[in-house]
């Protein structure tokens, strides 16, 4: 089948080469479109010069809007069979299309493959929750299992059982369904917009086939992981999850009224993101507004009766990562995580109280 592999990027001038060699080694690519987010560096002219010399490759550009707006010109202009998303930092395994293609039948909607991380040079291949090498999901079962474990970023014991990370960058699309239900990426959703797209696409799907080989390769970078001070994180990720449950909802109520503690702790994770993120350095409001703020966000968004849906023991297996992460931004933000924590132990231990 004929593939349109669709690359959004932005400032990319260091890794769009090589993402892209690895594309033209792939077997059933009918083009590759280069889409530029209104890149500030020299991303266009390599990727013009690219496209000069690689009739496959065909370069698109919009203003800066986010990788969502990108992803939707590559849709526009798409005219394979199946579409495939990769990010211009990544690289894939040079059989990752072959193998892939092979999985379509008749009533496969969608292929997904498990992925290796890379990091400092250290490389780790994160894999589905089984033991075959592929596996397939009726649309009653990914409904079951799969929609939860994508929604569900963490469990509440702290481990990532049954996680299933929601990235479209590793999975492979029938045009035709995106079409016929005129999906496309959310320009107004600023986080979780990939996996936006990709619970409104599976909620469609007949059949999905999971591959247990991590064909994509995601190269994880400081970029990546130290991100400056983001002023609306909280209400924009409190907004996605909304966004995904109200979709649930629409198509499987049941299940949504099931997922109602998987968002709950959704929440309270933002929120322990977001005094992270008030941590940071480059937050220009003052400690005790800042502070203010986080009382405040606690009181509007009902964090009290989130919090009732829990256990002591639940709670208070936050993951390591919330935890390190404050500690890497402003010292004197220290004193307002621990007033609030102290805020949410004492409410934890009056709803305990109270169940006894």
């Amino acid at each position: 089948m004929e593939i349109s592999v669709i690359v959004p990027m932005y400032n990319s001038e260091s890794t769009i080469k090589a993402c892209v060699e690895s594309i033209l080694q792939q077997q059933g690519v009918a083009e590759i479109l280069l889409c530029d987010d209104g890149s500030t560096d020299n991303t266009a002219q390599l990727c013009q010069h690219l496209a000069t010399l690689y009739p496959c490759i065909q370069y698109l550009s919009c203003p800066h809007q986010g990788p969502s707006a990108a992803r939707n010109i590559g849709l526009q202009h798409a005219k394979g069979k199946l579409i495939s998303f990769i990010d211009s930092d990544d690289t894939i395994d040079k059989h990752m299309y072959e193998e892939m293609s092979k999985q379509f039948h008749k009533d496969v909607d969608l292929v997904m493959c498990s992925y290796e991380l890379s990091f400092r040079n250290i490389k780790q291949p994160m894999l589905f929750p089984f033991s075959q090498e592929q596996q397939e999901y009726t649309h009653e079962k990914v409904m079951q299992e799969i929609v939860p474990a994508m929604v569900s970023e963490y469990s509440i014991t702290n481990t990532r059982q049954k996680i299933i990370i929601g990235s479209v960058c590793r999975c492979l699309f029938r045009k035709e369904l995106i079409q016929k239900k005129q999906l496309t990426f959310d320009t107004a959703v600023r986080f979780t917009e990939d996996l936006q797209f990709l619970v409104d696409y599976i909620l469609q799907c007949r059949t999905v086939v999971f591959m247990n080989q991590p064909f994509y390769h995601y190269q994880k970078t400081r970029r990546t992981t130290t991100q400056s001070y983001m002023p609306h994180y909280f209400t924009d990720m409190v907004h996605s999850h909304e966004l995904l449950l109200e979709k649930i909802t629409l198509h499987q109520p049941a299940l949504a009224k099931q997922l109602k503690k998987s968002f709950a702790y959704r929440r309270l994770m933002n929120y322990y993101e977001e005094i992270v993120n008030q941590s940071k350095v480059d937050a220009k409001a003052s400690f005790w507004k800042r502070r203010a703020y986080l009382k405040q966000v606690f009181k509007d968004y009902h964090i009290q009766e989130e919090l009732s849906l829990f256990h002591l023991e639940e709670l208070f297996s936050i993951p390591r990562k919330y935890r390190k992460g404050f500690y890497q931004g402003h010292v004197t933000l220290m004193f307002a995580e621990q007033c609030i924590r102290n805020r949410i132990k004492w409410i934890l231990y009056a709803t305990e109280r109270k169940k006894r």
